[in-house]
């Protein structure tokens, strides 16, 4: 099994070209807290419950006027050696730096994080008919704590490249999500009816977290694999773009 952390800026494309591998690996049952916009079309992917992550266990009360329940958090390992029996799954988290947050390396979801990580590894890498593969999305890779960046077996860095038009004097011009300052208003007309267009990912993949770093800070040519989605548009429709949903953070 290998993990896969995708990398790029907001608006990236790195969760759409995910859930676009998502919707082809139909062979797979895939848990993620992406939620499903499609799931008569795509009853492979199965939404992950933070219950399936964290098992939270009442162990006592606290206080004597007003008693408090006290609970345990742990790592719901029955849940994950359960499916591990279907064949061969993947696992997909975005936004994974809510998780697994290289500021609050101590706390004690951090650390379920970490022992989640391990069993995943081996949940993945473990069935007779395949294996499977563990993908966390984020903006930031330093955001991330760096035992998921030490473990990661593959680095995909992701920008979107689009046109953009305004409705009223047809002028055109092409932007990425890399554009320092993008157009809010027709540098033609000053309107600011816009529209976005003719999207691509380009995508460059490296064996490691160091040799990604390389090629961002130095410009070393140290990736495998550089190429580009250009049918991104129709895998839109599959999720929310807008989607913001902590998997355990209320823990």
């Amino acid at each position: 099994m290998g993990i896969i952390v995708c990398l790029g800026l907001p608006g990236s494309g790195k969760t759409a070209a995910t859930v676009r591998e998502m919707v082809l690996n139909s062979h797979k049952k895939i848990y993620t807290n992406i939620i499903p916009k499609k799931p008569r079309k795509t009853p492979h992917i199965k939404k992950l419950d933070r219950s399936m992550i964290v098992s939270k266990e009442m162990t006592g009360y606290k206080g004597v006027k007003n008693p408090q329940p006290v609970y345990e958090l742990k790592l719901n390992q029955d849940f994950w050696k359960g499916v591990s029996s279907d064949g061969p799954i993947d696992c997909v988290l975005d936004e994974i730096h809510t998780m697994l947050d290289a500021r609050k390396f101590g706390s004690k979801l951090n650390k379920i994080m970490t022992d989640f990580l391990a069993l995943i590894r081996r949940v993945l890498g473990q069935s007779q008919t395949g294996h499977g593969d563990l993908y966390l999305i984020t903006q930031l890779d330093r955001r991330l704590d760096v035992i998921g960046r030490e473990m990661a077996t593959q680095i995909r860095y992701h920008v979107c490249h689009y046109s953009k038009m305004c409705m009223d004097c047809n002028a055109a011009w092409n932007e990425s999500s890399e554009t320092p300052e993008p157009y809010q208003k027709c540098p033609r007309c000053s309107s600011h009816k816009l529209k976005r267009y003719a999207f691509y990912i380009e995508i460059w993949k490296f064996q490691n977290m160091q040799a990604y770093q390389m090629w961002r800070e130095f410009g070393a040519k140290m990736f495998y694999d550089h190429h580009h989605i250009t049918d991104i548009e129709d895998y839109f429709q599959y999720y929310d773009t807008m989607q913001w949903e902590n998997l355990i953070s209320e823990y």
